[in-house]
């Protein structure tokens, strides 16, 4: 009975990891640290368990999905010719943007909250590449631009990373129960 529940816990765990890579945040490396301790902590003889192996592809999995993050949000910004300072208030917008949609969703359980949390997410990553490109003396038609490319970037960075943690979801709860 006790090992369905911690199995039962841990893809719990799994499942808020999901959403936090929606969020920005490092939800896929919070899935690699539960698949590790269980990797520690369970028997082999039960039929909850994970592999070393596993851990390691779950490893790759993670790194992947930041990279893209990190790889989409950056070259929105850069690609149309934005400064550092720009990129660096893309990142914070997005994560202050994402952060307020997750509280002033959309009126539909969970899943619309989740929604908003992304759509502000990437307008957070618009207005702080507009604060940066403006504060960098920049003009507004050309800091909306990078501004918008950020705003996409971010968009794509998070459903990049998003498509890798739900791929270490099934292979994590592939583990853990089969």
């Amino acid at each position: 009975m006790l090992p369905i529940f911690i199995a039962s816990l841990v893809t719990v765990v799994a499942l808020a990891g999901i959403v936090a890579s929606l969020l920005g945040l490092p939800g896929t490396w919070l899935m690699v640290v539960a698949a590790a301790v269980v990797a520690l902590t369970a028997d082999p003889e039960t039929f909850v368990h994970i592999t070393w192996p596993g851990v390691l592809v779950l490893v790759a999995l993670a790194a992947i999905g930041e990279w893209i993050e990190f790889i989409a949000g950056s070259a929105g910004v850069g690609k149309m010719g934005g400064s550092r300072r720009a990129t660096w208030f893309a990142l914070a917008g997005s994560i202050l943007g994402a952060v307020t949609g997750l509280f002033v969703g959309i009126p539909i359980p969970v899943v619309g909250s989740l929604i908003s949390s992304v759509l502000l997410g990437g307008l957070g990553a618009a207005a702080g590449a507009v604060i940066g490109e403006r504060w960098e003396g920049k003009g507004w038609r050309e800091s909306t631009k990078i501004g918008a490319a950020a705003a996409v970037g971010r968009l794509l960075g998070t459903i990049g990373k998003s498509a890798c943690a739900a791929i270490i979801f099934v292979v994590f709860v592939w583990q853990l129960w089969f």
